[in-house]
């Protein structure tokens, strides 16, 4: 199965999202991570990219993509193609990781795919880790998910 963590950047959300998913460093070692550490996060090559991230422990290849103001359309062409290619749905997960995020962390997100990206990455960073424990329940592998 493929999963994909998608957002307006695919670089700051999404990628924090994969990180948690894969179990690069738990809640209590996320309070002082630099985010900036991780791979790929606040790239400056945002563009709408599929990034990997890695494999989970059950061989899901996980990834990021950037979706810009239309995280709506991009799922569902996404799923759309799958479908006409005859591709089974079952096999991917798109988890959209800007979904109840702050402020500080959409406007960082988008200031840094116009080019600001040292503001941007700065905001992006001071609302993630506001948004951090809800963003590590949403996102943190359950045995009961069915696409776990």
């Amino acid at each position: 199965m493929k999963i994909i963590f998608y957002s307006y950047s695919g670089v700051h959300s999404a990628v924090l999202a994969g990180a948690v998913y894969l179990g690069k460093f738990s809640s209590q070692e996320a309070v002082p991570l630099l985010f900036q550490d991780l791979p790929f996060y606040g790239h400056p090559d945002r563009g709408s990219k599929i990034r990997y991230l890695g494999d989970d422990e059950r061989g899901n290849q996980v990834y990021t993509l950037g979706v810009g103001g239309e995280p709506a359309l991009i799922a569902r062409g996404i799923e759309d193609f799958l479908r006409i290619a005859l591709v089974s749905s079952a096999d991917l997960k798109l988890i959209n990781t800007a979904d109840g995020l702050n402020n500080w962390t959409k406007w960082g997100e988008k200031l840094a795919t116009k080019g600001l990206q040292h503001a941007g990455n700065f905001l992006a960073t001071q609302g993630l880790k506001r948004n951090l424990p809800s963003l590590i329940k949403k996102v943190s592998p359950k045995q009961e998910d069915p696409w776990y």
